[in-house]
């Protein structure tokens, strides 16, 4: 029997470690391994992808519309399966290795002061500045592969999302050796509780693996997302549907 899990607010704190799970989850989700090829194959090529994506998550922390949640779990139950994944666990330790030290790549590449991305005692909308200038992790990407991305994310969101205001699920992550422990499952209803309490239909899309947790949960698949020659369900739920909970 699985310990129970605390869903809780992210916190600063938690930037490295969850850095480390969202890169190594793209092992597990074809679309972002395809992306993010280089990050697997050899990802001491890939700094700049690991400064993008913890100032991303940062900058999400800071923004008042958005919420990053992560799943505290059992002390009892804090040593993680074995798994069979080699490629993740080198991921996993490389990164780890990585979070303390100066790379002069990544500083280099550093195109805004970080004080842009502090915030003050009340919310306050975070600056436009600091949002963008993301050019320096592209050289980690392959250009034809990741301009067929945002074409085909264009292409989803006036199809898909432009007639309504939803509650968007957006990168949900379970760390590799932590996995078939209800995890994702209680971090998605937390999101559903949020949908309801602010009275919007939730959506996301999902991997062909994680399907059917959406099912489970009362979604429908209302479009297949065509992108980089992957097929991907868009999921939508609405207060109204039964969930089995």
């Amino acid at each position: 029997m699985s310990s129970p899990v605390r869903i809780r607010r992210a916190e600063e704190a938690d930037l490295d470690a969850l850095t480390t799970l969202i890169l190594t989850s793209f092992r597990q989700f074809q679309l972002f391994a395809y992306l993010y090829s280089s990050l697997q194959s050899s990802p001491a090529s890939a700094s700049d992808t690991l400064w993008y994506w913890r100032r991303r998550l940062h900058l999400e922390m800071l923004d008042p519309y958005t919420d990053v949640l992560v799943a505290d779990i059992g002390v009892e139950d804090k040593s993680p399966d074995a798994g069979d994944d080699m490629g993740a666990k080198y991921l996993h330790e490389w990164m780890a290795t990585r979070m303390d030290r100066k790379d002069p790549q990544i500083q280099k590449n550093v195109r805004k002061p970080y004080q842009e991305e502090t915030i003050t005692t009340k919310p306050t909308a975070i600056p436009k500045r600091a949002k963008q200038s993301w050019t320096a992790w592209l050289k980690d990407q392959d250009p034809q592969a990741y301009a067929e991305y945002i074409n085909a994310e264009g292409r989803l969101a006036g199809d898909c999302y432009s007639s309504e205001v939803v509650y968007y699920l957006d990168n949900l992550t379970v760390d590799f050796r932590f996995q078939r422990r209800g995890i994702g499952k209680e971090l998605v209803q937390r999101g559903l509780e949020e949908a309801t309490r602010i009275n919007l239909p939730a959506m996301t899309e999902a991997s062909l693996k994680g399907e059917g947790l959406y099912y489970r949960l009362g979604f429908e698949k209302i479009a297949v997302w065509d992108v980089c020659g992957f097929k991907l369900p868009v999921m939508r739920w609405m207060q109204s549907t039964e969930a089995s909970y």
